[in-house]
């Protein structure tokens, strides 16, 4: 009798198990977007009901469905939504389509982040899409004319060089009047250029006086606010980037006279003075012509020519004394001994996941940048690791470090008027 109910109650589950079976079925398929692009960590949900899963990197998902099911819904961030019928398929092929307006809702402020539509204040936002394709060595130069109320001024040539940047005006004629920056949060007073822009998720820029009551005085210039990449939940990545180019100098030369026309030319001009002064009575043609042939050469302070006198190089007919031939045989253009074709080198390694409880990101760049104008070169390493945990929901902690070893080497062109700024010095001596 034992052995007669074991068999029952065995034949009894197996029954259990078969109907549980036949009220679901498989349902497999692909999510592209509008180019095609498989779509990785897409939403897939039976409409209704809690019964769903993500897509993988190639876009592709299976999922087991109740019979009754009729409508799969799929989202994505950034997306809009699709619907599609399931009724008596098993596969399926999704295209999706980029939402515009969802790509500016969320502006990072100094309190988290916030929905656009619900901010008040004035801010600018530039995100890494929109400059990830650009040989950046300085995150600076991302944010140069991408929005109203911010006043820049081109960096220099230099590789590393930081733009000018004003974003309410000179609030003081002595103190500084660079904005306040901040990098996950934190003040930062070091180089920009020493943040790699690969490692960057978005440049905030806040405009408008609420920034002093978040950040006190510090922020009546505005504050500039950079937050660095995490790592997303379900997505682990692996990326490599290789850059390499050339740079040359931006604007071309002007054309300028060589020294056998500058000597003529100057002569002309001395000689109109002398004959037609501002005040009293000038000199005839022929004595003016005598005297700028005499002091040609105390007006120009050199005489470059080999063969011929101080007071004979430049005849009184107001040409070039014939016998005259150069010291240098370049012609005196030095700026061609100081300048290069520069070239530029970076490569950046990243990983990046996560899971319902943590995330991490962390990455290792090396950028090699030759300007145009000799020794002005940058050498930097770089290296970044950002980690977040949440155990349980009243309790988050991370850790988000970085290093860099710079080696720089700049040309001093931040002086004007110094004989160490190489293009003064080409042209004035």
């Amino acid at each position: 009798m034992l052995m007669r109910k074991l068999s029952l109650l065995i034949l009894c589950q197996l029954c259990v198990v078969f109907t549980l079976v036949a009220q679901n079925r498989m349902i497999s398929g692909t999510v592209n977007d509008q180019n095609g692009q498989p779509v990785a960590n897409a939403s897939v949900v039976v409409k209704g009901t809690t019964i769903g899963t993500v897509t993988n990197e190639a876009g592709a998902f299976t999922l087991s469905v109740p019979t009754s099911a009729t409508t799969l819904v799929i989202s994505s961030t950034g997306m809009t939504p699709v619907e599609t019928d399931i009724a008596g398929r098993s596969e399926i092929s999704v295209s999706m389509t980029m939402t515009a307006s969802d790509l500016d809702e969320v502006i990072v402020v100094a309190y988290g982040t916030v929905k656009k539509g619900d901010f008040t204040g004035s801010a600018n936002q530039v995100n890494y899409d929109d400059f990830k394709n650009r040989p950046i060595l300085n995150p600076l130069n991302a944010i140069v004319a991408t929005g109203p109320g911010v006043s820049t001024t081109a960096a220099g040539g230099s590789p590393g060089s930081s733009p000018g940047i004003r974003i309410r005006g000179f609030g003081s004629i002595g103190a500084d009047d660079g904005p306040l920056y901040v990098v996950d949060g934190v003040a930062y007073n070091g180089g920009i250029a020493n943040i790699n822009a690969e490692d960057i998720e978005t440049i905030t820029t806040l405009k408008d006086a609420a920034t002093v009551a978040l950040w006190g005085s510090r922020a009546s210039n505005g504050v500039i606010m950079i937050t660095t990449k995490k790592g997303k939940k379900n997505r682990n990545t692996l990326s490599f980037k290789l850059l390499q180019g050339y740079s040359t100098r931006g604007l071309p030369e002007y054309e300028r006279v060589s020294a056998f026309e500058y000597y003529p030319i100057m002569w002309e001009s001395m000689k109109n003075a002398l004959m037609y002064p501002t005040t009293g009575t000038g000199l005839s043609e022929a004595a003016a012509a005598q005297a700028a042939t005499d002091g040609i050469k105390a007006q120009l302070g050199y005489n470059t020519f080999s063969g011929v006198a101080n007071n004979d190089i430049v005849r009184t007919d107001g040409t070039l004394n014939p016998s005259a031939s150069l010291l240098w045989a370049d012609d005196l253009d030095w700026t061609k001994d100081i300048m290069r074709t520069g070239n530029r080198k970076e490569y950046i390694v990243s990983y990046s996941g996560g899971n319902d409880k943590s995330d991490y990101f962390g990455s290792f760049g090396y950028t090699d940048e030759k300007g145009f104008v000799i020794r002005s070169d940058w050498r930097r390493f770089s290296g970044r690791l950002n980690v977040n945990t949440e155990p349980v929901k009243w309790f988050k902690t991370g850790l988000n470090v970085s290093a860099v070893i710079n080696n720089a080497i700049q040309a001093c062109a931040g002086i004007a008027s110094g004989y160490v700024n190489p293009f003064f010095f080409t042209r004035a001596l």
